[in-house]
């Protein structure tokens, strides 16, 4: 999906019901533009944390993620594997949930030091 359009709207029937859309966060990582994936800093920001997918299918997405959460390019925020989603209500994250198993989220934060920690947020597991 590409940048934020018509499609993405604030009002669309997704966001009523807590889905979350793509480009609704603050930034990422894309490959929309191109073979070579990239940072998304200018999302919509309806979601005030940064936001990389494909965690556990594409090898580049998650060291990428890593390193502009390090280096302060994006804020710190949320990950997902392919099958997992993050449910909220308003701007705040009330649970994630998964339709396989092992699929997961993580909350990915720069520490103190500079460093990232990423923490594994188990999912519930959706029928």
């Amino acid at each position: 999906m590409g940048p934020p359009d018509a499609r993405d709207r604030a009002d669309d029937p997704g966001h009523e019901h807590g889905l979350r859309l793509p480009w609704r966060h603050g930034g990422g990582t894309t490959d929309s533009y191109g073979p070579e994936l990239r940072p998304v800093t200018n999302g919509l920001g309806l979601i005030p944390t940064s936001n990389g997918v494909h965690y556990d299918s594409e090898e580049q997405r998650r060291p990428l993620y890593h390193r502009l959460v390090a280096e302060g390019t994006l804020p710190g925020g949320h990950a997902t594997d392919d099958g997992a989603g993050l449910v909220y209500r308003g701007t705040a994250l009330v649970e994630a949930v998964s339709d396989r198993p092992g699929a997961a989220a993580y909350r990915v934060d720069r520490g103190p030091d500079g460093t990232v920690i990423e923490t594994r947020l188990e999912p519930r597991r959706l029928a």
